[in-house]
């Protein structure tokens, strides 16, 4: 996820990546200057995504509306990219672009 918003490093990006057995996960909260990956990183993800409910049928809106709730972005971004790869391996893509 990549969010971007007004000015110079004014970005949240959020990456949790598994694959197999093996998981990445990274911040990097240029907002609150707070960037943390690997362990740290996963530990601050997990709780944000274990409270997401959103399925693929969900409209974009919703999807977009619930992650934003959910780490607590604000709604005045210029650009919204969120990718996800549902249990199913459906890949869907949400984007918002306000530029």
């Amino acid at each position: 996820m990549e969010v971007d918003y007004t000015g110079n490093d004014n970005e949240y990006e959020a990456e949790y990546d598994t694959m197999g057995a093996q998981t990445e996960a990274s911040i990097e909260d240029k907002l609150n200057k707070h960037e943390v990956y690997g362990d740290e990183a996963m530990k601050e993800l997990t709780p944000i995504l274990e409270k997401l409910t959103f399925a693929k049928d969900s409209s974009e809106e919703e999807v977009i509306q619930e992650v934003t709730q959910a780490f607590n972005l604000k709604d005045d971004y210029q650009e919204f990219d969120l990718e996800v790869v549902f249990e199913d391996g459906t890949k869907k893509e949400y984007k918002v672009n306000n530029k």
